[in-house]
């Protein structure tokens, strides 16, 4: 619980931003707890964003989960079929939309199990080499730059 109200914390530090200061470019959330965020906003208005937390058996951080927010409503559920491409290459994720207290409908996709943890890894590896991130799921349609994501993951993996 205490983990879900820091990432709560951490989604209110980017609504926070200033006007204009996440559109299209990379921003890093202010760690809090050992915990950060890199978020970037779309010209749609969805926002896109890669939570990170402390590994625990390094000093590196690890990417924990993904949270898309796209623009527009959505109905909570799991079992979500999405699809997400770094410069075109296509690979599908099962995603959960939830509400995390009182705020906007989010589609995560989170560790759960090592197959998960995998994948999030290497979706940070190619995310930090590629050119464009879109992800389509629950209706909805977004591409994100990848321009300046390297920075913003810092450390995580």
């Amino acid at each position: 619980m205490a983990k879900r109200k820091l990432i709560w914390l951490l989604t209110l530090s980017v609504i926070c931003l200033p006007q204009g200061a996440s559109a299209q470019s990379w921003q890093r959330t202010r760690m809090q707890q050992g915990y950060y965020s890199a978020v970037v906003t779309a010209g749609s208005g969805a926002s896109l964003r890669l939570n990170c937390t402390p590994a625990p058996d390094s000093d590196a951080m690890s990417l924990e989960s993904l949270t898309y927010t796209p623009r527009g409503s959505t109905r909570e559920g799991s079992g979500l079929a999405a699809t997400i491409s770094v410069d075109g290459t296509a690979k599908p994720l099962t995603m959960a939309a939830k509400r995390e207290a009182g705020g906007p409908v989010e589609i995560w996709f989170e560790t759960g199990d090592l197959d998960a943890i995998e994948a999030l890894s290497d979706l940070a590896a190619l995310m930090r080499k590629g050119r464009s991130f879109t992800i389509a799921a629950a209706g909805h349609r977004d591409t994100f730059p990848l321009a300046g994501v390297s920075a913003a993951l810092g450390k995580c993996q």
